[in-house]
């Protein structure tokens, strides 16, 4: 077999004057850099130019869309005279006037809060909303069952604004605390807690460490027998713990909101109520009821041409 051998040509090193060269060229690029970037810094420390602004975003643009409504919310309460729940029925108010309200299944309470529609485009999509008065909470559709509640609430603040009903919201968060809705204390009432298995949590102390100079607290549940968040060291008469007592986060209430499936799925037609009986008389109506149930007798038998001959000719002879 025959092997090729290539020679292998070694790279002459740089003169010193190329080497020169490059390190000039490439000082020159960082120092003319560092001037544009000193320059930039002082043209939009100064004002003379604009920043330019953050980029687009959906996060962006849902907390441009949450602000804007809870401005506008927030400002609806600055108008003393102005009455933004007029359109609220007294029944909501009563709990029980409110339960026989809706306890016929086609009432017109709910009937009247399904017609008062609010078609929103958010930044997170489209919805469809309206009160449900039963439920007592907003129904929306949308195509993206995952919106953000915050997002959600904004829409609702816009349908309460919208539709003269600022009372239906509930979330206390939001709402100054001087001006809560009447309906949070009617139909959201604060559960009392509930003690587990009825049983209660005592307090169990050492009492061979009361002598020591650490007391060591120890709170056993008696159904499980396991220790609580207590279970800690310290000093007998140490005050430090008493003098900077934890601070319990509110509970806040939220809007009940209630995702209803697509805008494909909501029917925006209601379907009239169709009388059953019509309690009107006539004498003029006599003679259409006998000739109804006669033309009924009549299509209901089962006959040959024959027959139909015979009576086409009894009624010719009648005439």
């Amino acid at each position: 077999m025959m092997r090729s051998t290539v020679n292998m040509q070694k790279k002459e090193p740089d003169s010193l004057i190329t080497t020169v060269k490059n390190k000039v060229v490439y000082s020159f690029r960082l120092t003319m850099f560092l001037l544009l970037k000193f320059a930039y810094y002082v043209l939009y420390e100064y004002g003379l130019l604009s920043k330019p602004p953050p980029p687009t975003t959906i996060s962006s643009l849902s907390d441009d869309y949450i602000q804007h409504h809870k401005s506008v919310f927030l400002n609806s309460y600055e108008n003393i005279n102005a009455d933004h729940s007029m359109n609220i029925e007294k029944c909501f108010y009563d709990s029980k006037l409110h339960a026989l309200a809706v306890e016929n299944a086609e009432n017109e309470l709910e009937q009247i809060w399904r017609r008062r529609i609010m078609l929103e485009n958010t930044p997170r999509g489209n919805i469809i909303m309206y009160y449900d008065a039963f439920k007592q909470g907003f129904v929306y559709y949308s195509d993206n069952s995952n919106i953000p509640y915050f997002v959600l609430n904004a829409a609702v603040m816009k349908y309460v604004l919208l539709f003269k009903c600022r009372d239906f919201f509930i979330d206390d968060q939001i709402t100054p605390e001087n001006t809560l809705s009447p309906l949070l204390s009617i139909y959201h009432k604060p559960e009392p807690p509930k003690n587990t298995d009825n049983q209660s949590i005592k307090m169990v102390e050492n009492p061979v460490l009361k002598s020591t100079a650490f007391a060591k607290l120890k709170t056993y549940n008696t159904v499980s027998g396991k220790l609580s968040s207590n279970d800690t060291e310290k000093p007998v008469g140490d005050k430090s713990s008493d003098i900077l007592p934890e601070k319990k986060e509110k509970d806040y209430t939220r809007n009940k909101i209630i995702y209803s499936g697509k805008m494909s799925n909501f029917n925006l037609l209601q379907h009239p109520k169709v009388a059953k009986h019509v309690s009107f008389s006539s004498d003029l109506l006599d003679g259409l009821k006998t000739t109804i149930a006669t033309n009924s007798d009549t299509n209901n038998r089962v006959f040959n041409y024959r027959d139909f001959k015979k009576l086409q000719e009894q009624q010719s002879s009648q005439q």
